[in-house]
């Protein structure tokens, strides 16, 4: 990380800049505080911004339409965008402060652990996310009311947080597009991670909802079958070239999978997008009716139990750190 062996908190406009947490190759992500003073108490929000080198035109249209995209999304499911503007040029985004960790962490202790995700607690993380894409992918614009179905485009485990406190947030809208400004994408380029793109992210076509219904699914067999993504290592021709072979159901990799979950999943996973669920509605509803048909005691408190048991330690030291941000 750039910033790391340098940083010291430092003012940002209203915030004070307290940690580096994480970049990518355009911007840089901190952990900061607002003062509330007189309206309310400190918050401290995760502060995404535009850094040095990369300020031309192209990344500020694509910064501007994911602020664009964020702040008029309001589910629990998504996270939060609270503020927005331009400091010293740069353009930021403060949103929700979400203590917790990714699925992609908590994928790769069970790993450690020689662990595999339970049956019960794989589809309510998978039908939480479904949430959110439902409410994204009918988005409506508040003003005029006209449809503006939001694509995310890259849902992954490492974009998907479990807090822990239990609540399923899916983040980073950065490579989401709006139905009216898909086009906008550069010839040749495929954002995202390579492993769950759907097929037809992977040549070019015009994609809607389906696509993130396939990244979703590819997520849901990686959980259940407790093995990487069987294209995740693979470069953009080795992909395009394999897309049409068939890989096995979860079952085949972890016999706790029942037939009928097998059958969502690689529904999910079909090929041609009009094989697929047609709304992320209609596979949230069939992993609910799975997971209390097979697991009719399950408690949405077993997944907060769950990832505190695993990351305990991590968990001390965020409450430790949070107690002195607010400081």
């Amino acid at each position: 990380m750039v910033y790391v062996m340098s940083f010291s908190p430092a003012y940002f406009g209203r915030y004070l800049l307290l940690e580096p947490v994480g970049e990518t190759w355009n911007t840089a992500i901190f952990h900061a505080k607002l003062f509330g003073g007189a309206s309310g108490p400190d918050r401290v929000v995760t502060l995404k911004k535009i850094v040095g080198d990369f300020e031309g035109e192209e990344l500020q249209k694509s910064f501007e339409q994911e602020i664009k995209i964020t702040v008029g999304l309001n589910h629990p499911n998504i996270v939060q965008t609270y503020d927005f503007g331009i400091v010293d040029g740069r353009y930021f985004m403060a949103m929700e402060y979400l203590p917790g960790q990714s699925l992609a962490a908590l994928i790769k202790r069970l790993g450690e652990l020689d662990l595999m995700c339970s049956v019960e607690l794989t589809c309510h993380i998978v039908s939480q996310v479904c949430q959110a894409l439902s409410y994204a992918h009918n988005f409506r614009d508040r003003v005029s009311g006209e449809p503006r179905a939001v694509v995310h485009r890259d849902v992954s485990p490492q974009k998907i947080i479990l807090s822990y406190d239990g609540a399923v947030k899916l983040v980073e809208f950065g490579m989401a597009r709006m139905e009216d400004n898909q086009h906008h994408t550069r010839v040749g380029l495929i954002p995202g991670t390579l492993g769950y793109l759907a097929p037809e992210r992977l040549f070019g076509e015009e994609i809607d909802g389906r696509a993130d219904i396939y990244s979703l699914g590819m997520v849901l067999w990686e959980l259940l079958s407790g093995r990487p993504s069987p294209r995740g290592r693979k470069n953009i021709q080795e992909i395009r070239a394999g897309v049409g072979e068939n890989f096995l159901p979860p079952s085949a990799h972890n016999p706790a999978v029942p037939k009928r979950l097998d059958s969502i999943v690689m529904r999910a996973l079909a090929l041609k997008a009009s094989d697929r669920y047609a709304a992320a509605a209609d596979l949230q509803r069939e992993l609910h009716q799975f997971l209390y048909s097979h697991a009719p005691e399950f408690n949405p408190q077993d997944l907060t139990a769950h990832v505190q048991e695993l990351f305990h330690a991590e968990l001390d030291a965020e409450e430790n750190r949070l107690r002195a941000y607010l400081q």
